[in-house]
């Protein structure tokens, strides 16, 4: 496959350039009603409610779309976590520019 954009795998240059340019969603997803953590393109959002967990999938979803970036329909998964009472979402960008 022939990959006209982005930057090449295991690429030094991926961490430094992913937090560049998801600054934006760090930010926004600094909230203290939700666990956020991202390494490189993964994105996990975790929260003690539903609701709270759509507040923050709102978010994301309004920065991915900004970013032009879209979640990789198999990489997605939204669920209740077993024995908690945390709600969670990890999502995978699909187009990401990133690798």
């Amino acid at each position: 496959m022939d990959y006209t954009r982005g930057i090449a795998l295991a690429c030094s240059l991926s961490p430094l350039l992913g937090g560049f340019y998801l600054h934006r969603l760090d930010v926004a997803m600094t909230r203290p009603d939700l666990f956020y953590l991202r390494y490189m393109d993964d994105v996990l959002v975790l929260a003690a409610t539903r609701n709270k967990l759509r507040q923050g999938i709102c978010v994301v979803n309004r920065l991915f779309e900004e970013l032009e970036l879209q979640k990789h329909p198999d990489k997605t998964q939204l669920g209740l976590s077993s024995g908690a009472s945390l709600s969670w979402e990890s999502v995978t960008p699909s187009n990401s520019l990133l690798g």
